[in-house]
């Protein structure tokens, strides 16, 4: 089966998904490789809730806060 690469955009720029996985504390990760720079980093992209069974979204939150600083005033 022949791999396909998904890129993403992240804070760090746009990079190839790697993986995806729960860490062991409930944190969901991402591993992206970044073509540009030749490197990996893994992203946080939140704790598990286990009271509302969804994960919190670390990197939703930065995303909309620096979208919300950029609009002119």
């Amino acid at each position: 089966m022949a791999e396909s690469k998904a890129k993403i955009e992240t804070p760090s720029g746009e990079g190839v998904l790697e993986k995806i996985w729960v860490s062991e504390l409930g944190y969901l990760m991402v591993k992206v490789y970044y073509e540009d720079r030749k490197i990996w980093i893994n992203h946080n992209l939140g704790i598990h809730d286990s009271k509302d069974n969804i994960f919190t979204s670390a990197l939703k939150e930065k995303t909309e806060k620096r979208a919300t600083d950029e609009r002119p005033k």
